[in-house]
């Protein structure tokens, strides 16, 4: 690195370049986010050191969670009182948390994670400068959901949540106005008449044959879904009624920016993180919960949705709002029961949205692991009943995250992305003999420009996002993930033939899953090293089935899925079984 002292050092935040000092002598950019690569030739000439990412190793992961975790019960109490006193409520700290966790949890590791940066940029260099967004370019966020989506998938967004830390930091800086399209403040929400029918016949033959209500609310069954859900239906005597909770709901909103610098603007002099926090929801904390809130938990209250026994979900507590306000309203009437709905619950050393989920269930069901009391096994339905057959293709599964930290996980993300993608090409590059190699990119790029980075590699390489995804799982000869999710343990359990390939010391397993992995491991269905894992390819690809039916193979794949991928051909027996179970019992007690 250049010798800086006495200098100037201009500080580059996102990729957005009408926000670059192109004629500084001296830059950084804040990391790796910035450099987009269809910009290359712009941003390798100014010659910009590029600040190391905090996140690669685990302690700064360990020590980040942890700090996150202090924050929050000190955020939220405030909140607690603030929102309360605005809605003349008097809510308890439970039904706050159940409304605002989920998102409050990942802002608060979102906004850390750039404070965290900015002041390692501020410490490293004697003195810096940059250019910020202008406080009346920047846009407020009507839903949680759409507070991500600018996250993930906008560097105009995450420019103003670096301006907004800047200017609480007193960094100098120059404001640039800059225009912003921004998405319309509303939430409509539209229900199907196909919703409608399932809902209102589900619910009344309920009523007719049982004393109890068990309501199932977007269950994320893989493959007919529909078909599951009547099975069970059916199976269950009608003892499961269903609803997504989607409702014909439009409200729309102002923002109050009087109001919200009056409830969120505590102290000038307290530069502490906890105030920072409180200064960036003049223009970040969700309008729903606010401007919109009693508005809105009104509508949800004139739906006069039933009281169950007991709900289930897999998904709904991030994303639906509806739900939200239905559940934190009415938490103790009934049990709450909530399930796995992804690859690395179970496994990681801590998946944000397991212990999110598992802080809003009374019970929680995993593919098959246990931990705690609550958190119990439940088989789900099998992924395929199709024919499994060999086309002789290797399906390559892709996985792809924002350029932008989005939330703390011992899984690649924003830097270490770009390390899970060279681990692949690695691997592609180092195929000795020549086969048909499908790759399956991820849904969405995030401006990364996966597709151009490995055909630039391998021209002939063929891409194939249009075959279904299950059509291809089940009839690829090899089915290889470049990383953990729900994927390779529906692949497992099908038991087609299957690799994942990660990079190592990216990913961290908790200390139960630890003995399972290396098993994976020392059956070659596991890699961490691509040229090991492109080699093992090359040699075993002509007789494949020799490999994969051995029985030290099919032992662990066998152990792996009955702990972490568990499925049966009786799950709705067993669904059946487990939930009458608790209602009889009582969860909550």
């Amino acid at each position: 690195m250049v010798e800086l002292v006495d200098k100037k050092v201009f500080l580059s935040t996102t990729a957005l370049e009408e926000f670059w000092d192109k004629n500084a002598k001296n830059g950084v950019f804040l990391g790796e986010w910035c450099k987009l690569y269809d910009r290359k030739q712009e941003y390798e000439k100014l010659k910009f050191d590029t600040l190391e990412y905090l996140w690669i190793k685990k302690d700064n992961i360990d020590e980040g969670i942890k700090y996150c975790e202090e924050i929050y019960p000190k955020v939220l109490n405030k909140l607690v009182f603030i929102l309360n006193k605005q809605h003349n409520l008097d809510k308890d700290y439970l039904y706050w948390d159940i409304l605002l966790k989920p998102w409050l949890t990942i802002y608060i590791q979102i906004i850390y994670d750039k404070y965290r940066h900015i002041k390692l940029a501020y410490e490293k260099y004697n003195s810096i400068y940059t250019y910020v967004l202008s406080e009346k370019s920047y846009q407020c966020i009507y839903i949680p959901v759409q507070f991500l989506s600018q996250v993930m998938n906008k560097d105009a967004y995450n420019l103003q949540l670096y301006s907004q830390i800047i200017r609480f930091l007193n960094i100098e800086c120059t404001e640039i106005d800059f225009n912003i399209k921004t998405d319309e403040i509303y939430l409509k929400t539209k229900v199907s008449n196909k919703e409608i029918v399932l809902r209102t016949i589900s619910r009344i033959f309920n009523k007719i044959f049982n004393k109890y209500t068990i309501l199932i609310a977007n269950p994320s069954f893989k493959q007919e879904s529909i078909k599951k859900i009547f099975h069970l239906w059916l199976k269950s005597g009608f003892l499961f009624s269903f609803n997504n909770f989607k409702y014909d709901i439009d409200v729309k909103y102002d923002r109050n920016l009087q109001l919200r610098h009056k409830l969120f603007t505590i102290d000038d002099q307290d530069k502490s993180f906890e105030n920072l926090v409180f200064n960036t929801f003049v223009y970040n904390f969700p309008i729903l919960y606010l401007e919109g809130y009693s508005n809105f938990n009104e509508k949800v209250h004139n739906l006069n949705i039933p009281i169950p026994d007991m709900i289930y979900t897999s998904q709904l507590i991030h994303s639906n709002e509806i739900f939200k306000f239905y559940v934190a309203d009415n938490y103790s009437k009934f049990i709450k029961c909530y399930g796995q709905h992804g690859g690395g619950y179970g496994v990681d050393v801590i998946n944000i949205p397991e212990e999110i989920e598992k802080n809003y269930a009374d019970i929680y069901f995993s593919y098959g692991w246990k931990e705690e009391s609550k958190v119990r096994p439940l088989s789900m339905a099998p992924f395929s009943n199709d024919k499994i057959t060999d086309n002789g293709e290797i399906n390559l599964i892709l996985n792809s995250m924002s350029r932008y930290f989005y939330k703390f996980t011992y899984q690649p993300e924003s830097t270490k992305g770009g390390i899970s993608l060279k681990n692949i090409q690695l691997f592609l590059n180092n195929l000795r003999n020549v086969y048909k190699v499908s790759v399956r990119l991820y849904l969405y790029d995030f401006q990364l420009n996966t597709k151009k980075i490995l055909l630039n590699d391998n021209k002939l390489l063929s891409l194939d996002n249009e075959t279904s995804y299950s059509q291809k799982l089940i009839s690829s000869r090899l089915n290889i993930f470049s990383h953990f999710s729900t994927g390779h343990l529906e692949s497992l359990s099908i038991n087609k033939p299957t690799i994942i390939v990660i990079p190592a010391d990216v990913y961290h397993f908790r200390d139960n899953a630890k003995p399972y992995i290396q098993k994976l491991k020392d059956a070659n269905i596991l890699f961490d090293n691509p040229i090991e894992a492109s080699e093992f390819v090359d040699n075993v690809y002509g007789h494949i089935d020799t490999w994969w039916l051995s029985d030290k193979v099919q032992k662990v794949r066998e152990e792996f899925c009955y702990l972490y991928s568990r499925t049966s051909e009786n799950w709705a027996d067993e669904w059946i079984k487990e939930f009458t179970s608790i209602l009889e019992n009582d969860a909550r007690k």
